[in-house]
Order: structure tokens, then C-alpha cells, then sequence
């Protein structure tokens, strides 16, 4: 592995662990809640990536398609998200989400830059 690797890694994994220590019991609830409400490819595949923590190709293979169209069920899913916790919770949650969509954007850009 690299050297611009490891350090892509090391910080997205101090990015998740900051993120972790900071949500209470309530917010994870709240976001739990509107993933339920997601549409089921979507629920599904965010499901898998951040509650699972699959790897794309795993989730990709266990939804049976393809590594492209689970990135874009996930960036969906997550955009969708961002707008359901905006507007029925506080900024809190929304601010959790934001987190949590740059982090799927930067791991996102780090798979396709492998192609």
C-alpha cells in the first residue's frame, strides 16, 4: 500500500472515530429512523455499507450489481437522507449526516481513482 494510501485511510478512519465519539444514542436513532423511510434499493444499500460496513464489492455482489450502480444507490441514498434529517431534526443530526456524506464522497473518489 502506498504512502498516500495509508494516510487516506488513516484519516477517514480518525474521521469516523471522531464521528462516532460524538453521536449520542438520540442521533443515531434519528438517522436509523429516516433510513428505514429511504426507498429499498437505497435503504439497502446504505444498510450495507455503513451499518454492515461491507465493502463495495461485497455489497455490490450481496445486491447483485454492479460496483457503479451501488455507489449511485449510496449517493442517493445519502442525498435523500441530508434532506429528510434537515427538515424533521436538528441540526445536530444534519450536521452528522454532512459528516457522513463527505466521508462517502471522499471513499467514493479514493475506489474510482483504483479504475
Amino acid at each position: 500500500m502506498t504512502d498516500g494510501k495509508n494516510r487516506l485511510i488513516s484519516t477517514l478512519k480518525e474521521e469516523e472515530d471522531m464521528v462516532n465519539d460524538q453521536l449520542s444514542a438520540e442521533y443515531l436513532h434519528a438517522v436509523k429512523k429516516e433510513i428505514e423511510r429511504l426507498p429499498g434499493r437505497q435503504r439497502e444499500a446504505i444498510e450495507l455499507l455503513f451499518m454492515n460496513k461491507m465493502k463495495f464489492k461485497e455489497a455490490a455482489a450481496k445486491m447483485d450489481i454492479s460496483v457503479a450502480a451501488l455507489i449511485k444507490l449510496r449517493l442517493k441514498g445519502l442525498a435523500m437522507l441530508r434532506v429528510m434529517l434537515k427538515s424533521r431534526h436538528s441540526v445536530e443530526v444534519f450536521i452528522f449526516l454532512v459528516i457522513l456524506f463527505r466521508c462517502a464522497i471522499s471513499t467514493t473518489l479514493s475506489y474510482l481513482c483504483h479504475f
